[in-house]
């Protein structure tokens, strides 16, 4: 209807006009019904009229105006009126306007629906199906053209602009082949090839489009396309909101706030005007009013999220909005991935480098925080990557990126794995952060770690509690990690359990373990409160408190409050309780700090230890076994070096014991205890064959005590001795020299007679059967009771040498024996030398060493009776008789009677006298007088 009518006047009104003009006929419309409006005179212009309608040309010059009416309620309703300020029509027959404006108006209640102003217009004058009525073309096309929504379409308000528009007025629908821009409420938008759809509220670009957004308060936008861009308000009941749909290749950059990029094959937001400033008019032209507020948004296909260095990945995306139109939060569907930035972005930083970036992906879906911090969270199976890193959790992964104060930071759960440089890590649930230089997880429960180390040995740590795991470049540690258990496929194999772990390095085997610790490494077994190893070789155990810490080996055991192991070495400190076999040397040391030397290492099946030495010190006590002897030590400190000394096996130990020692030795050098200043020792160990071969025959071991020497023998011959310096071989043979004082003190039971003595010496030489003293000074006890009298009774002996043995007791140079005789007086024998020999009587109520021998130089007195002088005396007990032989013989009465004989045989009780051959004088006795022989 609009269409034909247009064309009648676009004729017919013309014409009139041109008649009106040449011939001054004024034409006046007679209206039987009420008119709202009526044309305008033109100005005065021309008409040519060819053959036929179809080809007339209208020459239209002057203010042009065609309007429409309806009849309606009794009177006139517009629906259009167009005004052009000069018309004519072009070579192709189409009707040219200028300046022209264009109003179109709501025909059921007459008001103001669009108004359209154009720098031209044009359009095409047709006759109808009958060839009588003209006819207006479908279309009418403008250029320079703006077009105003003020009423009447969803799209209201909205201007749009464009070079070139064309119009479908029967159809409200108008469309460009150029660019086109167009505002409204909430509305700001161009793109190429505009399709305007005023009867559905539907505005569409087909290429190169853009749309300004709202995100938030302090977030604005634009949202681009490569493609179609669908515009629409779909809500009947609110004209604010409206629906864009970017799609092909659409891209959405928001700045502000809310700063993110958007790229997606397909782009949909709906907002609304944001009223909360300015106005909602049409002719408004400030950008707060001419942009969308954001009420909803997703996108999809190959759509990609970027805001604050970040990138989201996913088929599709769907936000969900604040009530202020900020992006709260996202949600990425088919298979979602998230590329976060592991440091946060820096304003006014150059293109140095690209920040380093943590991987989060998933399968399914992924909800993503945008506001007011950003995080993701991804339904497993999940995985994230950073660097050689991966971490895979089966039922999901949640994490957000860095920040100015806090690194980015992540959570998966059930059935993660963590797989770094060749290790996996087993738990199943664990919280982690990332920098640019680390990664740390923490486990929330029980969880393993396995592997293979640099030397190819297999290595699994399980922690029962939490386990914290840090990655750096190509290594890895466990900060820490509670109730351990730790294996090591090596060869010898590595085993620790510890109530809590930190510090623990795969590569060097660095770490600290506390808590009721127990680690196997070498072979041997630790078992303390804490355990400090730097590497598998070098470790520090200790304690917590009262109890000691256990180290076990093939080699012994030992307790103390500290112990460090490192390679050929063994240090123990406080409270030392150390049993220990190092070959054929066992025992047992006791002290405040035992240090150990030697390659403990060795297979003790195959190998000897080779040279090994022991450091004890503070108040040391020590049992030691060697090759059938024992020793019992103690001291201030003591030192045992054990060296291979020849080719087969011949080893040398050396001992040193030092400060108020104490010793007890049993076996091979006697059965003794000593004290002194200082105790050395040189024992060899030699197995049957090296003997028979002759390697060692000349090795003799030896004990060397000195300073303040006291010794006693625990076995036979029963002997204390003081001195100065004691050396003790093989066999218990000893020699004890004096000390600062010059003179060896001695006493015991005297070999051969069982009688205790006292001696004074310069030098004493003992063993089991016997004792040699130099210048001795002895007193013997008197016998004990029941034994026979003996010259042995009470005597007190020097000479220059005494050799005591069971046999035979003998003394050597200016001896000097003063005896006591059963009446309990005394006599006094001098003599080169003298010895009391043994009985060969097996009664039990004789002395052993009956019979006295004195030779050189005799001279024998008695207190209350003669003084004897010869070459040689023999006694035995006082039952006997003392025989005296000389050349000559003397015996010199105490009346000063002398007599000389060859011999003389005296009754010791009585002092009977009987000479030999060659007396002379005479010699008296208690029985009478005796002439002597001639």
């Amino acid at each position: 209807m609009i269409r034909r009518t247009i064309a009648f006047l676009l004729l017919f009104g013309g014409g009139l006009l041109a008649l009106r003009q040449f011939f001054g006929v004024e034409l006046v419309a007679d209206w039987s019904k009420p008119q709202r409006s009526f044309p305008e005179r033109g100005r005065s212009g021309a008409v040519v009229t060819g053959e036929e309608f179809g080809a007339a040309r209208l020459l239209l010059s002057g203010a042009t105006v065609f309007s429409s009416y309806v009849p309606l309620g009794g009177r006139g309703v517009p629906l259009y009126r167009l005004v052009a300020q000069d018309s004519e029509t072009s070579d192709d027959g189409s009707v040219v306007l200028e300046d022209l404006v264009l109003e179109l108006f709501d025909e059921d209640d007459g008001e103001l629906t669009v108004l359209l102003t154009a720098a031209r217009g044009r359009t095409r004058l047709e006759s109808d199906d009958g060839g009588v009525e003209p006819s207006l073309s479908n279309q009418i096309s403008f250029e320079d053209v703006e077009v105003k929504l003020v009423r009447g379409s969803r799209l209201v308000p909205l201007v749009m602009t464009s070079d070139h528009l064309v119009g479908d007025l029967e159809r409200s629908r108008f469309t460009t082949t150029t660019r086109a821009l167009v505002k409204g409420s909430g509305l700001d938008a161009e793109g190429s090839a505009l399709d305007l759809d005023l009867s559905t509220g539907r505005i569409e670009f087909a290429s190169d489009a853009r749309c300004t957004v709202v995100a938030g308060p302090n977030g604005r936008g634009r949202l681009v396309s490569s493609g179609p861009m669908l515009i629409e308000r779909f809500d009947p009941s609110d004209e604010t909101r409206l629906k864009v749909v970017a799609q092909r290749r659409a891209l959405l950059v928001v700045e502000g706030d809310d700063a993110l990029s958007l790229d997606a094959r397909r782009i949909e937001i709906v907002g609304h005007a944001d009223t909360t400033e300015g106005t909602a008019d049409a002719d408004a032209d400030t950008e707060e009013d001419e942009a969308l507020v954001f009420e909803s948004l997703f996108a999809e296909g190959e759509s990609t999220l970027r805001m604050d260095g970040h990138r989201f990945q996913g088929q599709r995306v769907d936000f969900q909005m604040s009530p202020d139109g900020r992006l709260g939060s996202a949600r990425l569907t088919g298979g979602p991935e998230a590329h976060l930035a592991l440091e946060p972005p820096t304003e006014g930083a150059g293109p140095a480098g690209e920040p380093e970036i943590l991987r989060v992906w998933g399968e399914s879906s992924m909800d993503l925080t945008l506001s007011p911090d950003v995080s993701v969270t991804v339904a497993g199976p999940a995985q994230l990557d950073w660097r050689d890193t991966e971490l895979w959790a089966a039922g999901g992964l949640a994490g957000r990126p860095a920040t100015d104060d806090l690194p980015a930071s992540f959570r998966a759960w059930s059935g993660v794995e963590v797989h770094f440089a060749g290790w996996t890590l087993k738990t199943l649930e664990l919280d982690g952060k990332i920098d640019a230089e680390r990664l740390e997880v923490t486990t929330l429960g029980e969880s393993e770690v396995t592997g293979v180390t640099r030397e190819g040995e297999e290595l699994k740590l399980i922690a029962y509690e939490s386990l914290t795991f840090e990655a750096r470049e190509d290594r890895w540690t466990v900060p820490s990690a509670g109730r351990i258990a730790l294996s090591l496929l090596s060869d010898p194999p590595v085993a620790a359990s510890a109530d809590h772990l930190t510090g623990f390095d795969p590569e060097t085997l660095d770490f600290v373990a506390d808590g009721s610790v127990e680690l196997i490494t070498r072979g041997d077994l630790l078992r303390g409160e804490k355990v400090v190893a730097k590497g598998i070789d070098d470790i520090t155990i200790s304690s917590g408190g009262e109890q000691r810490v256990v180290y076990v080996s093939d080699r012994g055991e030992v307790l103390a409050h500290q112990i460090t192991r490192v390679p050929g070495r063994i240090l123990a400190e406080g409270d030392v309780d150390a049993e220990l076999t190092l070959d054929d040397l066992t025992g047992r040391v006791l002290a405040g700090r035992v240090e150990i030397l030697g390659d403990f290492d060795r297979d003790t099946t195959v190998q000897s230890l080779g040279r090994t030495e022991l450091n004890a010190a503070g108040a040391v006590s020590a049992s030691l076994d060697q090759s059938g002897s024992h020793f019992d030590l103690s001291g201030d400190a003591l030192r045992i070096l054990r060296v291979p000394v020849g080719e087969p096996d011949l080893v040398m130990t050396e001992l040193r014991v030092t400060g108020s020692v104490e010793a007890i030795t049993r076996g091979a050098y006697g059965d003794y205890e000593l004290h002194s200043d200082q105790l050395d020792g040189l024992l060899y160990a030699r197995d049957g064959e090296a003997l028979e071969e002759g390697v060692g025959q000349d090795s003799q071991g030896e004990l060397v005590a000195e300073g303040h020497v006291h010794l006693e023998s625990l076995g036979t011959p029963e002997l204390t001795a003081q001195g100065g310096r004691l050396v003790l071989l093989e066999g218990g043979v000893g020699t004890l020299d004096p000390g600062e004082d010059g003179i060896v003190l001695a006493e015991g039971r005297l070999p051969g007679t069982g009688r205790p003595f006292a001696l004074e010496a310069l030098a004493l030489q003992f063993a089991p059967d016997g004792l040699i003293a130099d210048r001795p000074n002895l007193v013997l006890d008197m016998p004990d009771a029941g034994l026979e009298p003996s010259p042995l009774d009470g005597l007190k002996a020097t000479a220059a040498r005494l050799v005591a043995r069971p046999e035979k007791l003998s003394f050597k140079g200016n001896v000097t024996f003063v005896g006591r005789m059963p009446s309990g007086s005394t006599w006094t024998l001098r003599a080169n030398e003298a010895d009391f020999i043994g009985d060969p009587s097996s009664d039990p109520s004789k002395p052993r060493l009956a019979r006295m021998v004195a030779d050189g130089a005799v001279r024998l007195a008695f207190s209350d009776g003669p003084t004897a002088e010869g070459d040689r005396l023999t006694a035995r007990t006082w039952s006997g008789v003392i025989h005296l032989l000389g050349r000559p013989a003397i015996i010199q009465q105490p009346g000063g009677l002398r007599s000389e004989a060859e011999w003389f045989k005296i009754d010791a009780r009585e002092y009977l006298i009987e000479s030999g051959p060659g007396g002379t004088g005479w010699a008296d006795g208690i029985g009478g007088k005796q002439r002597p022989q001639r």
